[in-house]
């Protein structure tokens, strides 16, 4: 069961640096294409990365216990990808509020994932590697932030790539992760 964790474990550093790559994006796109205050923006985006978590966790807590967390972490996996797809005309679009409502639906996607990826280790590692598999995963999440809020400010602002390029990436890597996704063994529901 080692290497359906490690699966996991990439799925989640993935969504991750996903929310944050997407959340650093937007705030660069306001600000430098549309001439929104920095600080504003950025105050802004955070809370709407943060909310969904607030409201959502719980019911994703809920649902991770009456269904299987293999085919919640799937299902929240897609809707990352559509969300993701949304972006673009998002983006097209040239106003704040598309851009920052997409932020807001991925956010929520990432609450109800929260629940479903903590919720399922035990049940793929073997009780004496569960601290040793939750150490990994909050060293990988904490690495997938750092370069989720790193990578747009480099890209764009040093590299001079577009944010359309940028979101491309960002559909790629979910891509990426809705694969190891897949890879996660199957799980029985806890709570019918």
């Amino acid at each position: 069961m080692k290497t359906t964790f490690q699966w996991l474990n990439g799925v989640q550093a993935i969504g991750a640096m996903l929310d944050n790559v997407f959340k650093m994006t937007t705030v660069i796109y306001l600000f430098k294409e549309l001439g929104r205050d920095l600080g504003g923006t950025l105050a802004l985006a955070s809370a709407l990365l943060v909310i969904p978590f607030l409201l959502f966790s719980t019911w994703g807590g809920v649902l991770a216990d009456r269904y299987s967390k293999r085919s919640i972490i799937l299902a929240v996996k897609w809707a990352e990808l559509g969300m993701l797809l949304l972006a673009f005309p998002a983006l097209a679009s040239g106003r704040a509020w598309p851009m920052l409502a997409v932020l807001f639906l991925l956010a929520s996607q990432s609450a109800f994932f929260g629940p479903a990826k903590r919720g399922i280790v035990p049940e793929l590692v073997a009780p004496e590697a569960l601290a040793r598999a939750n150490g990994q995963m909050t060293g990988a999440s904490y690495l997938a932030i750092i370069l989720g809020l790193f990578l747009p400010s480099l890209l764009v602002c040093t590299l001079h790539v577009s944010c359309a390029a940028i979101l491309a990436g960002c559909v790629a890597l979910s891509l990426v992760g809705l694969y190891c996704a897949h890879r996660i063994a199957p799980t029985p529901a806890a709570n019918r």
